[in-house]
């Protein structure tokens, strides 16, 4: 189970990396939790369904290991400059 895990990680940064890559990625990194290691992304769609779409091609949901998401809009937001 760990090695299956450990490839799955490996597949998952890579499809990651594409995505930096074609800049639907805004920010993303692994974030710490009590309870387990998380991940978190910020991506620019032009819909919830298409945000949905990349999620589910990902190989940590495609696996079927337990892994899961949740998606939430964000309203508005602000950056530096």
């Amino acid at each position: 189970m760990l090695r299956a895990i450990g490839t799955c990680m490996q597949e998952h940064a890579g499809c990651q990396k594409g995505y930096v890559n074609k800049e639907s990625v805004i920010v993303m990194e692994p974030v710490p939790d009590p309870q387990g290691l998380r991940g978190m992304a910020v991506i620019e769609v032009n819909s919830k369904n298409a945000g949905r779409s990349i999620i589910a091609q990902n190989p940590m949901i495609l696996s079927d290991l337990g892994f899961w998401y949740e998606v939430y809009l964000m309203l508005r937001g602000m950056m530096r400059k």
